[in-house]
C-alpha cells in the first residue's frame, strides 16, 4: 500500500479523521507501519497571525503522540487572502509531499463541505460540474459518507480535543455566508450525496466519450471542423472544453470555449485566431489545428 498524507488543520473534521486512520492501520498493520508510512501536513496559511501558528504546534503535538512523521508549510498569505488562493497553496503543498514519498492524500471533507461547495460552484455557473465535484484521482476523502453532525459525534465519543478556526465564523468568505443561508437538514444532506454519486458516474462516462470522440476527430494538434459544425452546441463545447485543457494546461473560460466554438464553425479557410491569449489556430477548409505558442511576453502585452 502507498504512504499516506493526511491534511490535518486541527479542527474537528481533520482530527477525527487523524484519529481514525491512527487506530485502524495501527490495528490492521502495527506501530512501526504507521510510523514510516503515515504523514502527518498542516499548512499554516499565515492569516491569522499567532492563532495560526498555535494551530501548527497543536498538529505537532498530535503527531509527536503517535509517532509520526510531520510535515509543514508557513505559506504567510495575509489576512486578506481569499479562500481560492489559500485553497491552491494548501493543495500545492499536499501534492508537493505525495509526489515525494509517492503517497495518496488523505482529507476529512464530509457532506457538509460537499453541499456547501456544490451551492457555491452552482452560484458561479459551474453547471454540472458544479455537481461533480471531489473527484480527484490523488485524494481520498473517506468521511464524504458522514455529516459534520456525525463527525462531531465521533469526536466526543473518542474523547478528542480540537482547534477552533475563528475564520469559519466570519461572513466575509463566501462559503460561511452559504453555510448560515442554506443551514442544511440531515436529509437535505444525504439527497446532495447521492446526487453527487450519480454525477461523478456521469462524469466519467462523458469523459470516456470524450477520449473516444477525440481519437475520431484528431490527432491531438489537428481537428475535423465538420464535426463541430454537426453536432449539439453541449456537445461540441465539452469536447472543445477538453481539448483546450489538454493543449494549454488551464481550464478556460466559459466564454473563451464559446467564441472558439463561433470561430471553428465559421472563419473561413486560412483565417487564424488566438485562444488563451497565446495559442495559434489555422483554420483550413476541412479542420482546424494548432500552429504555435506564442512567447509569455507577447501575451502580456
Amino acid at each position: 500500500m502507498n504512504k499516506i498524507v493526511v491534511a490535518v488543520s486541527g479542527g474537528v473534521d481533520s482530527v477525527v479523521l487523524l484519529d481514525f486512520l491512527v487506530r485502524f492501520f495501527r490495528n490492521k498493520n502495527g506501530q512501526k507501519w504507521l510510523e514510516e508510512n503515515l504523514i502527518v501536513a498542516h499548512f499554516e496559511h499565515g492569516i491569522r497571525g499567532k492563532e495560526s501558528q498555535e494551530d501548527c504546534e497543536f498538529v505537532r503535538r498530535l503527531a509527536e503522540k503517535d509517532r509520526l512523521k510531520f510535515e509543514f508549510e508557513h505559506g504567510n498569505l495575509g489576512e486578506n487572502s481569499s479562500e481560492e488562493k489559500a485553497r491552491n497553496a494548501r493543495y500545492a503543498f499536499l501534492r508537493k509531499i505525495a509526489k515525494r514519498e509517492d503517497a495518496i492524500i488523505f482529507t476529512a471533507h464530509h457532506k457538509n463541505d460537499l453541499a456547501e461547495t456544490f451551492a457555491l460552484n452552482l452560484a458561479r455557473g459551474g453547471g454540472w460540474r458544479a455537481v461533480a465535484c471531489f473527484d480527484s484521482p490523488d485524494i481520498e476523502r473517506p468521511f464524504l459518507r458522514f455529516s459534520k453532525l456525525e463527525i462531531l459525534k465521533m469526536a466526543k465519543q473518542q474523547g478528542l480535543i480540537w482547534r477552533e478556526d475563528s475564520t469559519n465564523f466570519s461572513q466575509k468568505y463566501a462559503r460561511n455566508r452559504i453555510r448560515k443561508t442554506l443551514n442544511f437538514s440531515e436529509k437535505d444532506l444525504e439527497s446532495i450525496f447521492e446526487i453527487w454519486k450519480r454525477q461523478i458516474e456521469l462524469r466519467r462516462e462523458i469523459e470516456k466519450i470524450t477520449q473516444e470522440i477525440l481519437f475520431e476527430i484528431g490527432d491531438g494538434q489537428k481537428f475535423e471542423r465538420e464535426f463541430f459544425r454537426t453536432n449539439s452546441d453541449e456537445v461540441c463545447y465539452e469536447i472543445l472544453r477538453e481539448i483546450i485543457i489538454r493543449q494549454s494546461g488551464k481550464i478556460p473560460l466559459s466564454k473563451q470555449v464559446w467564441d472558439f466554438l463561433h470561430a471553428i464553425r465559421t472563419f473561413k479557410n486560412g483565417s487564424k485566431t488566438q485562444i488563451l491569449g497565446g495559442y495559434e489556430v489555422m483554420f483550413s477548409r476541412n479542420h482546424w489545428s494548432f500552429i504555435s505558442t506564442i512567447i509569455s511576453t507577447i501575451i502580456s502585452r
